[in-house]
């Protein structure tokens, strides 16, 4: 598709145990310690819009958590602050991406050279 939160959804489906946390170009989630805070650089342009998301970035710069329930990928807003056990989560499941092969044989580590 070429849209990055159309391709990211695609990726959500392909790993449907992991969570994945989308963060604008002008934001930033800061960690310290258990706790998390999201950064949003005033009078830039992102995608949250009123609490919705903005495709067109006509919002403020913000964070997303997706994750697969019953084959779909469902997206909702980070709080602006909380604690990182609330946001993040172990994965009930890890799939190896079809093309980790190819890409390890690209970019040998330096104990395979």
């Amino acid at each position: 598709s070429g849209e990055p939160a159309h391709d990211f959804d695609e990726m959500m489906l392909r790993h449907p145990g992991e969570r994945g946390v989308c963060i604008d170009h002008f934001a930033a989630l800061i960690v310290d310690g258990a706790r998390y805070r999201v950064l949003s650089l005033p009078g830039k342009p992102g995608s949250v819009l009123g609490g919705a998301f903005s495709e067109a970035r006509a919002g403020l710069p913000g964070v997303w958590v997706k994750e697969v329930a019953g084959g779909e990928v469902k997206t909702w807003l980070a709080p602006a602050d909380g604690s990182l056990d609330e946001l993040l989560r172990e994965p009930t499941a890890v799939v190896e991406d079809r093309r980790l092969a190819t890409i390890r044989a690209a970019n040998p580590s330096p104990k395979e050279l």
